[in-house]
């Protein structure tokens, strides 16, 4: 993993053990990372995440504006859901990662939330 994404991991697991979520604007701002980028940077870290059997780590970085009440937390955007480790009846291509996210994607988001939360927490 490149330097920036090693910073970027890192606060992301901060942000995981504290239980709570982050803009994709603030790891932007913090890490002086472009729009164009973030999503690449946040994917590479889950599939890194992925493949040692861990919860996506880009689960809790959320669009702002995104939180209801079936994800309470706010939702990742739609790159998310060409992951690896995203189920495979949710999984999207490229072409389709601005889709709206249905109540199954929402529901996945939160459990994913919930399995990173849990994941971290133990990892004081």
């Amino acid at each position: 993993m490149a330097d920036i994404d090693e910073a970027v991991c890192e606060d992301l697991k901060r942000t995981a053990k504290a239980q709570r979520t982050l803009y994709y604007s603030d790891l932007m701002r913090r890490h002086h990372i472009s729009r164009a980028a973030i999503g690449s940077v946040v994917g590479e870290i889950s599939e890194v995440e992925a493949d040692h059997h861990r919860p996506l780590l880009s689960a809790i970085v959320v669009k702002k504006n995104t939180k209801s009440r079936h994800c309470p937390h706010g939702h990742p955007g739609g790159g998310f859901f060409g992951l690896t480790g995203v189920q495979s009846s949710l999984r999207r291509s490229s072409v389709d990662y601005g889709d709206p996210l249905s109540k199954n994607d929402k529901d996945f988001v939160v459990k994913e939330q919930e399995r990173v939360w849990a994941f971290w927490r133990k990892r004081r």
